[in-house]
């Protein structure tokens, strides 16, 4: 199988660990991880995600912000 064809038999996860892919496409199948995280986990999920990058982080306080922008007041 070729190693482009990874992701799309094993998903992001199975791509994101194949000792097979290029640094930079494990680095990319992380970061689709990240990016599709807050679909499967929401935004809380995706902000604590030890792969997800800076700016999925980012997109995820900014998500869990827009949807409760008053919510540091419950603590």
């Amino acid at each position: 199988m070729p190693k482009n064809a990874h992701d799309v038999y094993h998903g992001w996860h199975g791509m994101s660990v194949n000792p097979q892919a290029s640094p930079a496409q494990q680095a990319y199948a992380r970061e689709q991880m990240a990016q599709t995280s807050s679909h499967f986990h929401g935004h809380h999920g995706a902000a604590h995600n030890e792969t997800a990058g800076d700016q999925a982080k980012s997109n995820a306080m900014h998500g869990m912000q827009q949807t409760q922008p008053d919510a540091w007041k419950n603590r």
